[in-house]
């Protein structure tokens, strides 16, 4: 089955009109544009490429149309190769699993032990679970593919030297698709220390006035002459940089909801595309939080003097391929 024919296949309906009543364009004629691209557009378009530089194709629905597909292919993968677990209902309704107490307390002492005498030398260590069966079946029902996160590294934040206005400071989302981000608590997480926020449901594709922000943020993300770039995005698409995951990327395409703007306009926000307002993720020690990172999400501020230390990894690959 080729990429047309699962795409046919996987987007509904209900999914076509969705990208027609947001772009005002009908679903067959962005279609016709895809099918009559050349080989290197279309290689990109059903790629993990996070917007695809083409302004006249994302407004007829380009980038909502990746959006939708991706995630179907993901729910058909997780369908398909029965990566299903008890989590599995909070992860596609929520995007986010929280989990405390999650390895045993004789594990959880060993590893606490190890971690604070490397936090004291401020060296780096990890936590090797790759024969923790639960780890990697809930890794793997995530990504809706075999899990390729072997151990978690760890992450030092000093909050008193990061640049206040830091782009993780800002409410955005990673990438167009679904992804895994991993974090491990050491230590307990309080929401004046920095926690990793989310906002829950905005990784759902079935919210057609989040896809209408995200169908906006793309074609401003590609129009220079519109004031609002700035808001929605650091820098100009095409400037070289490298992405949250230390991949290099020639676009930057990870859309915020504004720069350095307050909570409670933020929630504001958020409540006119039905979601709800920002969640810091606080817990105690052993806790496992897994998050889809294609929904809104930031790094919360701290008081002074934190020194945050946590254990994360990630997963994210072509979403296209089952």
């Amino acid at each position: 089955m080729d990429i047309f024919e699962l795409s046919e296949l996987l987007i509904s309906d209900s999914d076509k009109k969705m990208i027609e009543d947001i772009s005002n364009h009908s679903y067959q004629e962005l279609m016709s544009d895809i099918h009559n691209s050349d080989y290197e557009v279309i290689s990109k378009i059903y790629s993990e490429e996070k917007i695809v530089n083409d302004y006249g194709m994302n407004k007829k629905g380009l980038h909502i149309y990746r959006i939708i597909l991706a995630k179907r292919i993901e729910e058909y993968r997780r369908r398909k190769y029965s990566f299903q677990n008890e989590y599995t209902d909070t992860w596609e309704k929520d995007g986010i699993i929280i989990i405390p107490d999650f390895l045993d307390q004789t594990e959880y002492s060993a590893i606490k032990n190890l971690a604070d005498q490397k936090i004291k030398s401020n060296e780096k260590f990890y936590l090797d679970l790759s024969s923790n069966k639960k780890f990697q079946e809930i890794v793997s029902m995530a990504a809706a593919a075999p899990s390729n996160i072997p151990s978690l590294g760890s992450e030092r934040i000093e909050f008193d030297i990061i640049d206040p206005q830091e782009e993780q400071y800002n409410l955005h989302s990673d990438t167009f698709q679904p992804c895994v981000k991993v974090f491990y608590y050491i230590n307990e997480i309080k929401e004046d220390e920095g926690p990793f926020c989310f906002v829950k449901g905005s990784t759902k594709v079935d919210n057609p006035k989040l896809l209408k922000w995200l169908y906006d943020a793309s074609c401003i993300s590609l129009d220079d002459s519109s004031d609002l770039l700035y808001e929605i995005l650091p820098a100009k698409l095409g400037v070289s940089s490298v992405d949250t995951w230390g991949k290099p990327e020639s676009t930057t395409f990870s859309p915020r909801l504004g720069r350095n703007v307050q909570d409670d306009i933020l929630n504001e926000r958020l409540n006119n595309m039905d979601l709800p307002i920002i969640k810091p993720i606080v817990g105690k020690g052993n806790t496992l939080v897994i998050a889809n990172t294609s929904g809104f999400h930031r790094r919360g501020r701290a008081k002074q003097g934190v020194i945050r230390t946590t254990l994360r990894s990630g997963q994210r690959f072509n979403p296209f391929i089952i």
